[in-house]
């Protein structure tokens, strides 16, 4: 790593879990890459497949991996924005606006049935209930880009969490 680099470093530091499409992978690696412009992010992807190296680039190592094709070089700019577990529960569950439901989906789904008064209730009720972090026992995160747990002390009576498909 060469000098001073910009803010890529405190971005993405060593051990971060991203994801690029539907590709996990561990940063191993920020700086220069020798022969290439600018600041690059050496990834351990998950998937043997997706790589293209194993953290050696022109005969120069950058970082180790467990699989020969398991490394490759990305630009920061690839990696899409991460979010806590806080905030993905508080926008999942305190974001909900009564026009939340999609109403072309409705409109099918009552042509579906042939049913031109069907009607969803409940939902505010439902909103309520879920706005109130401390009474919660339930959470599911799923498929949200979060990679820290932020602020958790309005949790009190979490059982059950579900975070597949996130990069923790």
């Amino acid at each position: 790593m060469v000098g001073i680099l910009d803010d890529t470093c405190l971005r993405y530091p060593l051990g971060t879990r991203l994801k690029i499409g539907d590709n996990y992978g561990t940063v191993r690696y920020v700086g220069e890459v020798f022969g290439y412009k600018g600041t690059w992010l050496g990834i351990e992807w998950d998937d043997p497949k997706r790589g293209k190296h194993n953290g050696t680039v022109d005969g120069k190592h950058y970082f180790y991996s467990i699989h020969p094709t398991v490394g490759s070089f990305i630009r920061p700019g690839k990696v899409g924005p991460f979010e806590s577990l806080e905030d993905a529960a508080r926008e999942r569950y305190l974001d909900y606006t009564g026009n939340a439901l999609d109403e072309q989906l409705i409109k099918e789904t009552q042509a579906s049935i042939q049913a031109p008064l069907f009607e969803i209730v409940g939902m505010d009720k439902i909103a309520r209930k879920q706005s109130k972090f401390e009474q919660l026992c339930e959470i599911s995160v799923d498929n949200c880009p979060i990679n820290s747990a932020g602020y958790l002390n309005e949790f009190i009576n979490l059982t059950s969490l579900n975070l597949s498909h996130t990069l923790i």
